[in-house]
């Protein structure tokens, strides 16, 4: 997914989205927000697609991440880590840098993304975050820390656009072309969850 104010030149026509924009139509308005997410092993981007004079523009959005103490860390680049320190679930770049102190599985959760659709029980036996435990998260499999990833990922999206209407938002998320269907299905269960209803574009991400 282009980033850094990259654009691609619609001019020839042979763009995915449309094949009759003119120079006077824009896609993304404040009800029309076209979001690209290239959801990573380590990694996740979000980025903002606009369209202006037959060019398309992708930009990644900062988004403000929880520390563990409860003040934020504002950076396009998110880790794709869940921590639970502290009675608070933290996740991108702090959850990362907590990751060496915690025990995966139990109080950190990472490469869940490649997890996915893995039907061999809990993913997490010894997860600090299970539905008997009475926490205020269920984490017990690559599914849940996928929900709850996303559930944070998307709060803080709607924060920094100041948008706060889900049904405003145009989502296209970008996994690699050799996922699976069951792990495709889980990926798609995890952003249902989350009131997001949307297909998967296949790229060749990490």
């Amino acid at each position: 997914m282009p980033t850094n104010d990259h654009h691609i030149n619609l001019s020839n026509t042979h763009w995915i989205t449309s094949q009759s924009i003119n120079e006077k139509q824009y896609l993304s308005t404040c009800k029309n927000i076209f979001i690209g997410v290239d959801f990573g092993t380590s990694t996740t981007v979000v980025s903002q697609v606009t369209v202006n004079n037959y060019k398309v523009y992708v930009n990644p959005v900062a988004l403000s991440q929880p520390d563990e103490y409860g003040a934020m860390i504002r950076h396009h680049l998110i880790n794709s880590v869940l921590a639970w320190k502290n009675n608070r679930l933290v996740w991108g770049q702090d959850a990362y840098r907590l990751k060496p102190h915690l025990t995966e599985g139990r109080s950190v959760f990472s490469s869940f993304k490649m997890r996915l659709g893995l039907a061999i029980g809990p993913t997490y036996p010894k997860t600090a975050l299970s539905e008997q435990k009475n926490t205020p998260y269920t984490i017990e499999t690559a599914s849940d820390a996928a929900r709850e990833f996303f559930k944070g990922v998307l709060h803080s999206l709607k924060e920094e656009l100041s948008n706060h209407q889900l049904e405003n938002y145009r989502f296209a998320f970008s996994v690699p072309a050799s996922f699976e269907a069951n792990q495709r299905r889980d990926l798609m269960k995890s952003l249902k969850e989350n009131d997001i209803d949307e297909g998967l574009c296949c790229t060749n991400s990490d």
